[in-house]
């Protein structure tokens, strides 16, 4: 600021109009009618800078005598605009000059209105241009938004020590229409950028390639994409009136609402859950969930954003993996899983039993592989109805099935094995085809120490011994620790 700096000796320094605290003595007489004429026309023309700035430094010629010319220096990075011109210096409007080193720099830098005398015997450079447009007088008059300095007014005489301090502070009211403008530009602005953001958030939620969906903290789905709509199997404007608790299966809400809760409590940020849906026409749509709580400035503000992936494809692959094609019970996989689960969660025992179908090769032989495969669709119906309430039918491979009963007691599950050897039997006797099965089982009491792996290893050895014997066998066993690798 080397060459403004020089002038600062002869400078008489005002309250910038951000920082005054006392009030601001107001224009008298004609002056005062000016004023609040252009105070009128620059509200009218508020979002228009340019011609605000240009009605300010016009009214600046009438309202301070000694001003023979006037300009509106706007700051644009390290330059400043000529926005406005007036008087003298009319005819300047849009160039544009560095702030380094100017008279502007020194009033941004402080953010004081500053009276400068003296000009044209101050520093070369500044002596130089106050001189080529005859100028010895100056009030420069910073217009400030924020704590930044926006742009700066100068009133320019050509008398030495022209202005008054009553000048200065004409100057400063001068400036509080340019603030305004910019006030108002800058809103817009932010308007038109917040528009244009909702526009492109709009967008997004409407294109994701995601269900997407706003809920309120009751459950109320406030607003969804179609894509939502379309992962769940809903209509749109239906899902829109109803709580997510309505569309989600049974199985899957208390885990969910369990999640919501930690969510809401700030226990966690955020979850993730496969969960089913059920879909208009009932059937069931699985789903990745993700939800995140988004806090308002009150709590009633909060609400939740969901985002759905359609995991219907992986989930069928998955079921593919694990269930047998032709019966669609649960397969050697699937029992692998289940089975350790219900050892370690069942509050009473477990029953495992494995059964293989005798005489089953004999209905092939006879019949046919059609009819053979038809005879194993019927039998893992009459498993299935075993289970139907809890626990597992298997089939394990070829006639080998396993049935896995958990929370049950020893009792019942004579009771369920029994059923299992007469329901096979009559079914051979309805349809004619010459099977029966053995059955070899085990149970193990909730206080058992348990290993999965070794009670199937001895369920199919009993399962043998009583093909070998024509008998069912069964006897209570404590499992040891060693696992046989049946898995």
């Amino acid at each position: 600021m080397g060459a403004a700096r020089a002038e600062w000796s002869n400078s008489r320094l005002g309250a910038s109009h951000a920082s005054r605290t006392e009030p601001m003595p107001m224009p008298q007489g004609n002056a005062a009618i000016r004023y609040r004429k252009l105070q009128r026309d620059c509200l009218a023309a508020c979002e228009n800078l340019e011609q605000v700035a240009q009605m300010v430094v016009e009214a600046a010629l009438d309202m301070i005598p000694a001003a023979d010319g006037a300009v509106y220096e706007m700051v644009d990075g390290d330059e400043v605009v000529l926005t406005a011109c007036s008087g003298t210096v009319s005819g300047f409007a849009g160039h544009r000059m560095p702030i380094k080193g100017s008279l502007s720099a020194g009033v941004m830098f402080s953010g004081k209105a500053v009276i400068c005398d003296g000009l044209q015997n101050s520093c070369p450079a500044t002596a130089a241009a106050c001189r080529r447009f005859n100028i010895s007088s100056l009030i420069l008059v910073p217009a400030i938004i924020g704590n930044r300095v926006r742009g700066v007014l100068k009133l320019a005489s050509h008398r030495p020590f022209a202005f008054s301090s009553d000048d200065l502070v004409t100057g400063e009211l001068l400036a509080y229409p340019l603030c305004v403008a910019l006030y108002a530009q800058d809103a817009r602005q932010q308007r038109n950028t917040s528009a244009s953001l909702h526009r492109r958030l709009q967008a997004m939620f409407e294109q994701a390639a995601v269900g997407v969906a706003l809920v309120d903290l009751d459950g109320r789905l406030l607003r969804i994409n179609d894509r939502f709509a379309e992962i769940v199997g809903r209509d749109r404007r239906d899902l829109e009136q109803i709580g997510f608790q309505n569309i989600t299966h049974p199985d899957d809400l208390l885990a969910d609402l369990a999640n919501l809760g930690r969510l809401q409590r700030g226990e966690i940020d955020s979850y993730t859950m496969e969960k089913r849906y059920i879909g208009g026409d009932e059937a069931i749509r699985w789903a990745r969930l993700t939800v995140n709580l988004i806090e308002g400035e009150r709590p009633e503000e909060n609400f939740f954003v969901s985002v759905l992936e359609d995991i219907g494809v992986q989930r069928r692959a998955q079921e593919d993996a694990q269930y047998d094609q032709l019966t669609r019970l649960p397969n050697r996989l699937s029992v692998a899983e289940y089975l350790p689960q219900v050892l370690a969660q069942s509050s009473q025992g477990v029953g495992v039993a494995f059964i293989d179908l005798d005489g089953f090769k004999s209905v092939n032989d006879a019949h046919g592989h059609f009819t053979g495969d038809e005879c194993l669709i019927e039998v893992s119906r009459v498993l299935r109805s075993l289970t139907s309430s809890r626990g597992m039918a298997a089939r394990l491979s070829g006639d080998e099935f396993v049935l896995i009963l958990p929370d049950i007691v020893e009792e019942e599950f004579d009771r369920c094995t029994k059923a299992a050897r007469t329901g096979i039997s009559a079914l051979g006797e309805a349809r004619g085809w010459p099977i029966t099965a053995s059955l070899g089982s085990v149970f193990c009491g909730g206080t058992d120490r348990l290993d999965a792996a070794a009670i199937m290893h001895l369920a199919d050895e009993r399962m043998y011994a009583a093909k070998r014997a024509d008998k069912a066998a069964r006897n209570h066993w404590a499992p040891s620790s060693e696992s046989s690798g049946w898995f």
